[in-house]
């Protein structure tokens, strides 16, 4: 973990899309996360936002976290891809990308929002709460039932009431 390290969210841009996707890589290597294509990347890019430190040596902003809202229905929306590179754990990237997400839903009056994760302790602390993948059908019948992990997944699921 870095101390001290300042970072700023904002929305993502397309010069940050390598970086998102050697981020996410990183994770679905490990089977933490599910793989996105640069072309999903491309065509998601204004859901995501991003979680970036300023490299003094190169001028450069470096991204070292992503969260994507994606919006289901008129009442409910899911956080994903939501990854914070390893040395920089601990500083509370990852709660500020998810509130980041929270914040957006409520502008846009969506009601609910859920992530499927192994990291229901991060989740839970967020004031999420666990719930059966069952209950979002929306889900499920949108992305579960092509996910190559389907039928094998175990991946919590957990909402939140905004």
């Amino acid at each position: 973990m870095k101390l001290g390290v300042s970072y700023k969210i904002r929305r993502a841009e397309i010069e940050d899309i390598e970086s998102i996707a050697g981020l996410l890589k990183f994770f679905s290597d490990q089977r933490l996360l599910l793989p996105k294509s640069i072309d999903d990347l491309y065509r998601q890019i204004r859901g995501f936002r991003v979680a970036v430190t300023h490299d003094s040596k190169s001028g450069e902003d470096i991204v070292i976290g992503s969260a994507h809202l994606d919006i289901f229905t008129e009442n409910l929306a899911e956080v994903k891809s939501l990854a914070v590179n390893p040395d920089y754990h601990g500083l509370g990237v990852g709660r500020v990308l998810v509130e980041d997400c929270e914040r957006e839903a409520v502008d846009i009056s969506i009601k609910k929002v859920f992530a499927l994760t192994y990291q229901v302790d991060f989740f839970k602390k967020l004031s999420y709460e666990l719930i059966d993948i069952d209950s979002l059908p929306e889900k499920v019948f949108k992305e579960c039932i092509r996910c190559p992990f389907y039928g094998k997944c175990n991946e919590n699921a957990l909402i939140k009431f905004l």
